[in-house]
C-alpha cells in the first residue's frame, strides 16, 4: 500500500515537471483507474481503483494538451 502511494506522489511530481508528456499523463490515470489490489486476507487497501480519479487527470492533461490525440482517445475509453 506504501508503495502504492509513494508512486501517486511520484506521478503528480513528475506532471508538475512535464506537463506536456501525453503519455505521463495517461499512466498517472491508469495508475488512479486500476488501482491497489490485494486478496481479502491481507491487510491494508482493497478493491479496485477510482475511475473518478482518473477522469480527473485526464481532464487536467486535456485542458494542458488540448490537441492530443492519444489523451482524447483514452478520456473516451474511460468513459
Amino acid at each position: 500500500a506504501k508503495s502504492y502511494q509513494m508512486l501517486g506522489r511520484i506521478y503528480a511530481e513528475a506532471l508538475q515537471i512535464h506537463p506536456r508528456n501525453e503519455s505521463l499523463w495517461i499512466e498517472a490515470a491508469s495508475h488512479e483507474y486500476f488501482g491497489y489490489v490485494t486478496n481479502e486476507k491481507d491487510e491494508g487497501m482493497s478493491g479496485g481503483g477510482s475511475i473518478k480519479s482518473a477522469r480527473v487527470l485526464l481532464q487536467r492533461g486535456l485542458r494542458i494538451n488540448t490537441s492530443s490525440k492519444n489523451l482524447w482517445m483514452q478520456y473516451f475509453c474511460l468513459e
